[in-house]
């Protein structure tokens, strides 16, 4: 899962992309990206109007970054980068605190990474930079709630393609799409996560 394979995938013109748009295409990850786009609308209800702006752009940038991963394995640096830049909106804004974005930083590519030491082959440096991105815009508890979403979703959505023979033990699952989906629903709690975390912890 997460596997970033770096070849000649990378030189598809961007006019292919959208065919993953295709509901059939995604092999059974419809339903977990429409549960929580759901669940992450009903959250944004009773946000005001410049918080909604920034989490629709948030979640059109990862969109962007979820297809391209799921069709072509690669997540590319130039959109990391608009991530990195667009990440600045928060802590200007005061969402956020810079102690905070770079707690979610070292918390989003400490996990990653030291799952990367433990099976190398089985996360891509795409999905750490991309994780360490993610707590940059959410902060060490939003991070844990996106990478908790992240491995539920990817891991219930990899056993039912098993069970439904879609896939095999070899198959390559993208982790991309799962940590854009966990992030959008943790931008979505914005204060809660850190009730959301200590449920886990009490638990």
């Amino acid at each position: 899962m997460g596997v970033l394979k770096m070849d000649n995938q990378a030189s598809h013109d961007l006019h292919e992309v959208p065919e993953v748009f295709s509901w059939s295409l995604c092999r059974g990850m419809q339903w977990p990206w429409l549960a929580g786009m759901l669940i992450s609308g009903g959250l944004l209800y009773g946000f005001n109007r410049q918080e909604i702006l920034l989490g629709l752009l948030f979640a059109a940038w990862l969109l962007l970054l979820a297809i391209l991963d799921f069709r072509y394995l690669l997540i590319y640096d130039r959109l990391l980068a608009g991530l990195l830049i667009l990440g600045g909106i928060p802590l200007l804004t005061g969402r956020l605190s810079w102690m905070d974005a770079g707690l979610g930083v070292v918390l989003g590519g400490g996990v990653l990474g030291f799952l990367r030491w433990l099976v190398p082959k089985g996360m891509g440096w795409g999905d750490i930079k991309l994780a360490m991105l993610l707590g940059w815009w959410l902060g060490g508890m939003g991070v844990c709630v996106a990478l908790y979403v992240a491995f539920m979703s990817g891991g219930l959505c990899s056993v039912y393609l098993l069970l439904r023979h879609r896939l095999s033990k070899e198959s390559v699952v993208p982790f991309g799409p799962f940590l854009a989906l966990g992030a959008i629903v943790a931008f979505a709690l914005a204060d809660r996560c850190g009730e959301v975390v200590r449920l886990w912890l009490w638990w």
